[in-house]
């Protein structure tokens, strides 16, 4: 399980519809129209439009409502609940599955999810998007002080906070982002487990949907391409307020006001801090996804730091794990791959791997090997004696991206590496998570030197491990 993704994906969503479609939101109380009020005639318009199920006649009557006074609670209601009628789905049917996921375990939700189908969460996706979008406006409403006391948006804003979750969740299953979920997507989701609100991938999935080999741990190419399609979708969601501006087609800014930035924060925060940093964790791929000059190192699920980097789970290998490090022991079944995983070679514009075998060989096990425990610390063999530079060293420069980091997550740039980590404790926060992001920040620093021989010293200087056994002609 991939820790530093808690609590991103919800699937309060659909809970969070089903309120909406319930008349305590759609239908608050307020005074009636007034005809000498132009925005008020224009509310009445719209409701006599709802009346007759003329939901596109009710969305521009609210809206010339809203142009003329944007604090008419009533023209923002009737607003939301036009997008939600005019859509292409169920309600009621959207009500019942709600109270299914209510208090039940996040396995047999996100099995609720997908047994609703690729042409069920299309018709769900967009209109749950442009909800969202009008919900967000009407609290950036109340932030600027313009409402008409007639319904606050702090009643609402429970159900806006699961629905700026859902954005995230929704984008994880649109991998080609043209707004339309997939057979080949929702495939992929099978074989992730979404429980406490993470994402990882599920052995038991692997092994009965994603073709996994019970035997020999080997993975088919088009179940490793599902699951990173997954994971490099995470890193696109950086691009969250741009993408959801582009789908819901609102010339609104859904940023505007401190409560509703503070909102949309709290649903991509650490997303947008981790980035493009999301494809480290790419698997059985024979690339360097995280900037350490070695290539798919790590055995993927198994909790540990393989390579004594102080990262977990990152650039790594699906196979058949075993527990319990022992030294010169079977550490994961799962065959060669054909490279060494602990050295690169530049060319002329790139860096390639080097053919070659540092994997075990066919039973019995040789010596030395990259699937063997080296000891009993969780290291396997080729990465014993790598040396690696840490993230916060002072005389390399990595103190500055570090202080930067501190201070980005509200931490004091003074503090020793176990006073932060009592005060995420305090705080609630992962301290392994933490470390992520500020690891993060320097690999990519060197993955952003074009220049293969250049990225080779910037590696070198600022991360070591693996950098220091990349060979140039």
């Amino acid at each position: 399980m991939i820790d530093f993704l808690r609590n991103r994906i919800s699937v309060r969503l659909l809970v969070a519809v089903a309120m909406l479609a319930g008349c305590n939101l759609f239908n608050p109380s307020g005074t009636g129209p007034s005809r000498e009020d132009e925005a008020d005639y224009w509310i009445e318009e719209g409701q006599s439009a709802m009346q007759k199920q003329q939901f596109q006649t009710a969305y521009r009557d609210f809206s010339k409502a809203l142009a003329l006074d944007s604090s008419k609670s009533l023209a923002w209601h009737g607003l939301a609940k036009s997008s939600l009628a005019g859509s292409a789905f169920d309600v009621g049917e959207l009500v019942s599955l709600g109270q299914r996921l209510q208090g039940a375990p996040d396995s047999a939700k996100l099995d609720s999810l997908i047994a609703i189908g690729d042409t069920g969460l299309t018709n769900i996706y967009l209109p749950i998007m442009r909800v969202a979008q009008i919900y967000s406006m009407f609290l950036g409403r109340d932030t600027t002080g313009r409402t008409d006391k007639v319904f606050g948006s702090h009643l609402v804003r429970a159900e806006l906070d699961a629905i700026l979750n859902s954005k995230v969740y929704f984008y994880l299953m649109d991998a080609n982002r043209d707004t339309i979920i997939q057979r080949a997507e929702l495939a992929a989701l099978e074989l992730m487990n979404l429980a406490s609100g993470s994402i990882g991938i599920d052995a038991g999935q692997l092994a009965s949907q994603g073709g996994m080999d019970s035997t020999t741990g080997a993975l088919p190419d088009t179940t490793r391409d599902k699951i990173n399609t997954i994971f490099a979708n995470v890193a696109n969601i950086v691009d969250d307020s741009v993408t959801f501006n582009k789908l819901v087609g609102g010339s609104g800014d859904t940023t505007s006001g401190d409560a509703t930035s503070s909102m949309n924060q709290d649903a991509r925060s650490f997303l947008q801090k981790l980035g493009s940093s999301t494809r480290f964790f790419l698997v059985n791929d024979s690339l360097d996804n995280d900037g350490d000059g070695c290539v798919s190192e790590e055995i993927y699920g198994d909790s540990l730091d393989n390579d004594a980097d102080s990262l977990i789970e990152e650039d790594g290998r699906i196979g058949l794990r075993r527990y319990n490090p022992t030294a010169d022991s079977l550490a994961m079944l799962s065959p060669d791959d054909g490279i060494l995983n602990t050295a690169l070679q530049a060319k002329a514009d790139t860096l390639v791997f080097i053919v070659g075998n540092d994997d075990y060989l066919p039973l019995p096990l040789p010596a030395t090997g990259s699937m063997v425990w080296a000891d009993t610390t969780a290291l396997l063999k080729p990465y014993k004696n790598l040396k690696w530079v840490r993230w916060d060293d002072r005389a390399v420069g990595n103190d500055t991206i570090y202080r930067r980091v501190l201070k980005e997550n509200s931490l004091d740039t003074t503090w020793s590496p176990s006073v932060v980590r009592d005060t995420l404790a305090m705080r609630g926060k992962s301290y392994q998570e933490f470390l992520i992001l500020a690891i993060a920040e320097v690999r990519k620093k060197v993955l952003a030197v074009p220049k293969p021989i250049d990225r080779i010293r910037m590696g070198r200087k600022l991360v070591g491990g693996c950098w220091n056994n990349v060979t140039i002609p």
